[in-house]
């Protein structure tokens, strides 16, 4: 498995989560209770599977919130 969209995740309904930037060195994922649950299920996937997943917004249906950033989470163990 390589790079693939959030979107292929089952997103519960009521999931809120959104990446912001409040300041020049800080990223905060802002997340309610669902939006945590489903992140934190699908990053347990990526420990149990190869590969990268990538969040973005998408005007009708996206896992992250309108305005949000860009979001890559990147599995490697060359750091």
């Amino acid at each position: 498995m390589g790079l693939m969209s959030a979107k292929q995740f089952d997103w519960n309904e009521k999931s809120k989560v959104k990446v912001v930037m409040p300041g020049k060195t800080l990223v905060e994922l802002r997340c309610n209770r669902a939006g945590l649950k489903d992140l934190i299920a699908q990053l347990q996937y990526l420990l149990e599977h190869e590969g990268s997943v990538h969040y973005e917004t998408v005007e009708d249906y996206g896992p992250l919130e309108e305005g949000s950033l860009e979001l890559s989470v990147w599995v490697t163990d060359d750091l």
